[in-house]
């Protein structure tokens, strides 16, 4: 039932941008989830972009929206204004 109810089983049908990021110092299980993720994401057509932090985890890569200049400010920006 927990494989029935992935999001990864439930893609949208019309196209839509992702930024899909990772801390790099992520343990090997979240780095396979993130390629999945973006391997389902990218065989259903739609556009991603793959980010990999240094010195990153899932707890803290949100705080690199706090600085204009980082990585992940970037891609979001660049994927919503194009």
């Amino acid at each position: 039932q927990v494989q029935a109810l992935s999001p990864i089983r439930h893609l949208p049908q019309a196209p839509c941008k992702m930024v899909v990021a990772w801390g790099a110092d992520e343990t090997s299980g979240f780095h396979d989830q993130s390629h999945a993720w973006l391997a389902a994401w990218r065989g259903a057509g739609h556009p991603a972009v793959e980010l990999m932090m240094p010195g990153r985890h899932h707890f803290d890569t949100v705080l690199d929206w706090c600085h204009d200049g980082s990585a992940m400010t970037q891609a979001l920006a660049t994927m919503i204004l194009g």
